[in-house]
């Protein structure tokens, strides 16, 4: 849980994240999107666009037994970055858990 003064430092986390799988797997499938563009045509500034939730960046992989999903996202000038494995094998026990939890809530 590295916390980074400079927000431009969880841009080149991020970098080192998605190269160090891309390496072990395949490039990623990007998805990055711009709520708010506003900084979008300076490129110094993107670690400031994603601490205020303007940039959010998301790379994808999957592999025959596991879905890796890797994001960069923020809201208040906080930024945070995570990645998340999925075994497919366990996918229904999560969307049965999910249906079990909205059943619950009427």
């Amino acid at each position: 849980m590295e916390k980074y003064v400079e927000p431009n430092q969880y841009l080149i986390a991020t970098d080192l994240l998605v190269k160090g799988i891309a390496e072990k797997y395949e490039p990623p499938r990007n998805q990055s999107e711009w709520r708010n563009v506003l900084y979008k045509d300076d490129p110094l500034k993107f670690g400031f666009a994603i601490s205020a939730g303007h940039l959010v960046i998301r790379n994808y992989w999957e592999t025959d037994r596991t879905k890796i999903f890797q994001f960069t996202i923020g809201e208040n000038f906080q930024a945070i970055l995570g990645i998340r494995y999925t075994g497919k094998a366990f996918e229904g026990a999560f969307e049965q858990r999910d249906r079990d939890a909205r059943m619950k809530a009427f």
